[in-house]
């Protein structure tokens, strides 16, 4: 029997201030898997990347737009995501993205 997801955290994040890259997270947190939906009432697009994160070189976004980061299961191997290490930025101040992060259950399926 497997070990299967569960939601640990819904959490939200808004960039104060568009061109400049925000950690999606102020302090580490593992992850096995995580969905971040850009919120759907934004102007513009977000980006998601490392702490260089821009419009040029970041994860488009879409206002509404969902899309999902899982760690890898290759080999029976559980990597985690530390999302600390997930920037964010945005075409417009004060718009921002939601987080769900799932973790593994103890309890096998």
């Amino acid at each position: 029997m497997g070990k299967y997801l569960i939601p640990k955290t819904i959490a939200a994040k808004t960039v104060a201030s568009a061109g400049t890259a925000e950690a999606i997270v102020a302090s580490p947190v593992r992850a096995a898997s995580i969905l971040i939906q850009a919120d759907v009432d934004n102007t513009g697009n977000m980006y998601l990347g490392d702490s260089t994160v821009d419009d040029s070189n970041g994860i488009e976004v879409a206002p509404g737009q969902v899309i999902e980061w899982t760690g890898d299961q290759a080999r029976g191997i559980e990597q985690q995501i530390d999302m600390s290490q997930i920037y964010v930025d945005a075409d417009n101040d004060g718009e921002g993205i939601r987080i769900l992060v799932l973790v593994p259950s103890s309890a096998g399926i």
